[in-house]
Order: C-alpha cells, then sequence, then structure tokens
C-alpha cells in the first residue's frame, strides 16, 4: 500500500485517470492485502491508513460508469478485503457507501458482486448498517 500512497500523494487525480501505473500498482496491493489478508485474525490486526484509496474511489473518473472496470474492480476489491478488519470500516464515510450502493447498478457483474462484498463487510458495524 505504501507504494501506491506515494504514486497518489506525487499525482492530481486528474493527471491519473486510467493510468498503466496506477492499474499495476492497485494489482500489486490487490495481491499485499490479499496475502496480509488471509489467515489473520482480523479483530486484532493492525490497521493503516486507506484515505487515499477511499479518494480514489469516490473520484468519478477512476471509479464510475465509464471508467476502466479492471481499475473499479482492484480498488473495489481492495477495499473489501480491508473491510473485514474494524479498523479499516471505520475509515469508510457515507459518501463512499454511497458509491458502493451505486455500484449495485453497474454494467459489470464482477463489480455488482463486490460491490456486495464490501457492503456485507460494512454491515458488521453498526453505524454503517445505520448510514446505508
Amino acid at each position: 500500500m505504501q507504494q501506491l500512497n506515494v504514486f497518489l500523494s506525487k499525482h492530481s487525480l486528474k493527471e491519473i485517470g486510467s493510468d498503466q501505473k496506477l492499474t499495476s500498482l492497485l494489482a500489486e496491493n490487490l495481491k499485499m492485502v490479499a496475502v496480509n489478508q488471509s489467515g489473520r485474525d482480523l479483530k486484532s490486526s493492525p490497521t493503516g491508513n486507506i484515505s487515499n484509496l477511499l479518494r480514489l474511489f469516490r473520484e468519478k473518473s477512476i471509479c464510475g460508469e465509464t471508467s476502466d472496470s479492471t481499475v473499479v474492480q482492484r480498488l473495489i476489491r481492495s477495499l473489501t478485503l480491508l473491510t473485514r478488519a474494524a479498523g479499516y470500516r471505520a475509515q469508510v464515510d457515507s459518501t463512499s457507501i454511497s458509491i458502493v450502493l451505486g455500484l449495485l447498478r453497474h454494467q459489470v457483474t464482477n463489480i455488482r458482486r463486490e460491490a456486495v462484498n464490501l457492503l456485507r463487510n460494512l454491515c458488521h458495524d453498526k453505524l454503517k448498517v445505520l448510514e446505508v
């Protein structure tokens, strides 16, 4: 996640778009998250800051209906895996929840499926359920 955060801190969201570097960093990030999350006790696992991922997620040019579906899938899958831990769920705001709800109508089935998984993870937090 560190490489992704460095990349995002050096570039504006308008510069990034569907940049190949972003696509490859999201793929690397997804692999790291999947490896780190497998077999962990998520209640006691330490959490980091996912504000950059959420910032990407809220950007319509990156995570909108007409965006590169590979980027959207990798981004939402990363968030799904991370939000298994309560510390990461707490960082997801109501704006991001609204975007997840919108992705339930996305034209790509895998994105809709991952949106459901992300919502399911968020529902483990009572306050998030009230926001939905």
